[in-house]
C-alpha cells in the first residue's frame, strides 16, 4: 500500500539572453512502499530549468522544451510542468507495483530492506558562453537496488535563433571522425598521464570500446568538453570523464562558424 508522505510542486523564473527567460518547475515526492513499520520509501526529487519566449520567441522556447522533455523522460506532447509532474507520479506507482511485492518476500531479512531504499533526482543548469547558443545540463542521480546508484551528466545545446539542438555533425564538416578520435585520445593520455593503449587499458580505458566522440559535449567559446558517463569508455569506478579540445585544435574539422 502506497503512503504519499510529502508532494511539492512549484516555478520560478529567470531572465536570459537572446529574448527569452528560464522558469524551473520543480517537484518532490516520497511514497512509503508499505505501511509498516521502518519500511522504504522511493524518493523523486526534479528540478528542472525551462525556457520561456513571448512572440517570434515563443516558438523557440517550445521546440526547445520539447527536446529537453524528450531526452529526460522520453515523453512528447507536455510542457516542462507536466512532464515534471507525470514522471513522478508514474515513477512511484511502478516502485510500489513492482517492489512491493518482492518486498513482502525479502521483508524478515532486514539486510534486504535497503535494496528496496529507491531514488531518483534530476537537477539542471544552463550556461550560455557563445553568442546565439543556450547550453543545458542536466545531472541524474538515481538508486534502483544493486550494490551503488548511478549518476549522470546529460548536456544539451541549443540554437537561440532556432530553437534547434546542436549536433555534431552541425559544428563539424563531413569525414571528421577520424581527426576528432585522434585529438581525443591524446587528451585522454594526457589527462591520465598514459602514452600507451595498454596503459589505458590497465586503468580500465577503452577496454570494451574504442575511443569515440559523443554528442554529450558542452560548446564553450574557445573549447568544446565532450562528456563521457560511467561504463562509456571506462568502468563505474573511474566516474564521469570529461575532454576538453581547444578550437584552435579542432579548427581543421571545424565548419565555418558551425555552418556549411
Amino acid at each position: 500500500m502506497c503512503c504519499l508522505l510529502a508532494t511539492a510542486l512549484c516555478s520560478c523564473s529567470s531572465s536570459t539572453d537572446d529574448g527569452i527567460s528560464l522558469a524551473q518547475a520543480s517537484i518532490e515526492r516520497q511514497v512509503e512502499l508499505s505501511k509498516t513499520d521502518k519500511s522504504p520509501h522511493c524518493e523523486v526529487e526534479l528540478k528542472l530549468h525551462y525556457v520561456k519566449g513571448s512572440g517570434s520567441k515563443a516558438g523557440i522556447a517550445k521546440a526547445i522544451n520539447e527536446t529537453i522533455v524528450k531526452r529526460l523522460f522520453d515523453m512528447s506532447g507536455l510542457t516542462m510542468q507536466q512532464a515534471v509532474d507525470s514522471f513522478a507520479n508514474q515513477y512511484t506507482r511502478d516502485y510500489v507495483k513492482n517492489c512491493l511485492p518482492l518486498y513482502r518476500e525479502d521483508s524478515g531479512d532486514p539486510l534486504k530492506s535497503a535494496w528496496y531504499e529507491y531514488r531518483y533526482s534530476i537537477t539542471t543548469e544552463t550556461q550560455q558562453e557563445r553568442d546565439h547558443t543556450l547550453t543545458y545540463l542536466a545531472t541524474l542521480d538515481y538508486y534502483e537496488g544493486g550494490a551503488h546508484g548511478i549518476n549522470q551528466l546529460l548536456v544539451m545545446n541549443f540554437d537561440t535563433e532556432s530553437g534547434q539542438l546542436i549536433t555534431l555533425s552541425d559544428i563539424f564538416a563531413p569525414g571528421y571522425d577520424k581527426k576528432l578520435n585522434e585529438l581525443l585520445l591524446n587528451a585522454l593520455m594526457e589527462e591520465t598521464g598514459t602514452t600507451t593503449i595498454e596503459q589505458l587499458h590497465d586503468m580500465g580505458y577503452l577496454f570494451a570500446t574504442n575511443i569515440f566522440a559523443p554528442e554529450n559535449f558542452i560548446l564553450g567559446t574557445d573549447a568544446i568538453t565532450f562528456i563521457y558517463n560511467p561504463y562509456e569508455i571506462a568502468p563505474y569506478a573511474v566516474g564521469t570523464t570529461r575532454l576538453t579540445i581547444g578550437n584552435s585544435d579542432l579548427q581543421g574539422i571545424m565548419k565555418k562558424d558551425g555552418k556549411d
